[in-house]
């Protein structure tokens, strides 16, 4: 667990290590917000800009470099996927939701849980971006 106000001390300690070769630390606005500074470069809050962001520096070297994995797992802009999509908007709300993601009936020890699917998808960036959004 760490300590607020050991915050300046760790970075200290830190400093000793990075020489901006080998070692490069960032720095998330949490941790800025925290030291109470302002670094005028820091870009957003949101993981899902965040996120856009970092496709389009990807997209600027791709010609000679390319990502070789990411998974990131966050919630863009109230749900909306990257390309403004909300998927899941006829999902049940409330008291209807329990009957069909929690199991019912059945051994014991399964009554009450549910399951979670994780699909990974290769996204072609720059066909979405073509599209027109009903598209």
């Amino acid at each position: 667990m760490t300590e607020p106000e050991h915050i300046h001390e760790a970075l200290h300690h830190l400093l000793t290590l990075v020489e901006g070769h080998h070692v490069v630390v960032g720095l998330g606005s949490t941790l800025i917000h925290a030291l109470n500074a302002e670094v005028p470069s820091l870009r957003g809050d949101e993981p899902g800009d965040l996120l856009l962001l970092t496709h389009r520096l990807i997209q600027t070297v791709a010609l000679g470099l390319s990502l070789a994995a990411e998974r990131d797992l966050f919630l863009h802009h109230q749900g909306h996927d990257l390309t403004g999509y909300r998927d899941g908007a006829e999902n049940p709300k409330g008291d209807d939701i329990s009957p069909i993601a929690l199991v019912q009936e059945g051994k014991p020890g399964l009554r009450g849980s549910s399951s979670l699917a994780v699909q990974t998808w290769r996204h072609d960036w720059h066909k979405l971006s073509m599209l027109k959004e009903p598209e």
